[in-house]
């Protein structure tokens, strides 16, 4: 007989196996940015922008001809951290350069820093671990 909590735990079990899936498939993908070509991109506009959580960064760059303009977007656990506007604006100021990884097949796709994040691989890695221990619990 199938016990309530065996229900939990597969429900648990399946869930993580979702998981881990989206995760890998989203590290891999990242990792395919390793291989992109990069260019040298120019900030055309950086200003700080009270009315937002973070200040406003755009940057241009030119390929085969066609320019592309886009706006550096920081990760949420940068934009909660104390005077990260001042840095932010001094990390990346109107008129300086940056280099830009881009997608051959899209230019309009780009990063700034190729390959995946780590917390990406942490979190893989504790859904591994959960579905792992799922499985433990439902043969104890």
């Amino acid at each position: 007989m199938l016990h309530y909590y065996s229900i939990i735990i597969i429900i648990f079990v399946f869930t993580g196996l979702f998981a881990v899936a989206w995760y890998a498939r989203k590290i891999m993908r990242a990792d395919k940015s390793k291989q992109w070509p990069k260019t040298e991109a120019t900030i055309s506009y950086a200003e700080n922008d009270p009315s937002l959580s973070y200040p406003m960064i755009h940057y241009e760059y030119e390929i085969s001809g066609k320019q592309f303009n886009k706006l550096v977007e920081p990760s949420p656990e940068e934009v909660t951290m104390p005077g990260f506007d001042k840095y932010f604006i001094k990390q990346y100021p109107e008129g300086g350069s940056l280099t830009v990884f881009y997608d051959e097949k899209n230019p309009e796709i780009t990063t700034l820093t190729p390959g995946a994040k780590t917390e990406d691989k942490i979190i893989l890695g504790l859904c591994v671990s959960a579905v792992l221990l799922g499985v433990y619990a439902l043969t104890i």
